[in-house]
């Protein structure tokens, strides 16, 4: 907002040696002084203020008393902010312009931009799968009137889990996000919708007697994803970290496996002891074998109908089973965290307490028979 002076004062004055005209006035709580070559000049600049203050004059009469408050709150509010009521209507009028651009567009520019960056390509197939799903739904309509009720709105109407509408609230709100930061969308939408609450309950695990029921099982059926069951039930891999795993990884000689940061979830190496348990199952694969991945073609294929054939099989039960007797057995929170690739937090609230010393004890003295 403007603010004019209200007094001026014209008087001749010596600027440097030099005699000329100068203007004084106060603006802004401040003394300003400018100067002129006439006399004629300063009083022309006095005449254009006050001319000025005149027609602000006039034109504030005419603004209603409410919008006077709310003019003067929101100028307090901008000089605390440090930006101007031009600045706050500039962002604004630019946040809420029409979009031209289609969901559509804005799903192909995400998807090559995206591609082209490093990302692994389950995350770039999750991100198509949900994206698509997206436009399928909407149809190719303009990103700028896209609602939270209309992202909401498959999540209502399929009875999706909790688990689920995460996953979608995730990657459509990734997509967005992608958006605003490459100047094709204003807002995200799905920045308005809750993430839903999920409860929380300790993970199934299996007990000591499943476990080795399970090794046998594999050995004498699925005698080619032993290498890979063997590393998540006794060393906690994950399941994608298994497929990544190759024999030269696997360093019996050191009691270690090397899960180099190519082949980590979470993009991080780091190293798991191998414990006597797990050797000697893995030394049941022959020398010559021992060569390449782990998993062995039509590796997923094999794994699904070894657990249709093995029966109850919870999510992530190998690794949540491997967590839960590592810190029941070992008692050292902080290294079953390091070798998981978990944090202490994460293991302190879901894998306390879930088993005993003595079924941990078990469950690590399993061999083969």
């Amino acid at each position: 907002m403007l603010q004019y002076a209200t007094k001026f004062s014209v008087k001749e004055a010596d600027r440097h040696g030099k005699r000329m005209w100068r203007v004084t006035f106060t603006r802004s709580n401040k003394l300003t002084r400018k100067f002129f070559e006439t006399k004629g000049d300063a009083e022309k600049f006095v005449a254009e203020q006050k001319a000025a203050m005149r027609l602000m004059g006039e034109r504030w009469v005419s603004v209603p008393p409410a919008a006077k408050v709310e003019l003067l709150t929101a100028y307090q509010r901008a000089q605390k902010g440090g930006y101007t009521l031009t600045q706050a209507l500039d962002a604004w009028e630019e946040r809420t312009a029409p979009n031209a651009t289609t969901l559509g567009q804005l799903i192909r520019a995400a998807t090559e931009a995206r591609a082209n960056i490093g990302l692994r390509a389950a995350t770039l197939s999750n991100n198509a799968h949900y994206w698509k799903f997206l436009l399928s739904e909407l149809g190719n309509v303009p990103v700028s009137t896209i609602t939270p009720e209309q992202i909401r709105a498959p999540m209502r109407s399929r009875g999706w889990s909790a688990l689920q509408q995460i996953a979608y609230r995730t990657h459509v709100g990734t997509l967005f996000r992608w958006g605003i930061r490459n100047g094709m969308v204003h807002q995200n939408p799905v920045e308005r919708i809750e993430r839903p609450r999920v409860e929380a309950r300790p993970p199934d695990i299996f007990g000591p007697r499943e476990c080795r029921r399970l090794m046998e099982f594999v050995r004498s059926e699925f005698p080619a994803l032993l290498p890979c069951v063997s590393v998540m039930l006794f060393a906690g891999i994950r399941p994608v970290e298994s497929t990544r795993l190759r024999w030269d990884d696997i360093r019996l000689g050191q009691s270690r496996i090397v899960v180099e940061s190519a082949a980590s979830k979470i993009r991080q190496r780091r190293l798991v002891t191998i414990e006597p348990a797990l050797t000697e199952w893995l030394i049941l694969t022959p020398q010559n074998e021992r060569s390449g991945t782990l998993a062995k073609p039509v590796h997923r294929l094999r794994m699904e109908q070894m657990r249709k054939a093995f029966g109850h099989w919870p999510a992530d039960v190998l690794r949540h089973t491997f967590v839960s007797y590592h810190v029941a057995h070992f008692r050292d929170v902080p290294r079953t965290a390091l070798e998981a690739g978990h944090s202490v937090d994460i293991l302190m609230r879901h894998y306390r307490e879930l088993t005993t010393p003595e079924a941990a004890a078990e469950f690590w003295g399993i061999r083969p028979a």
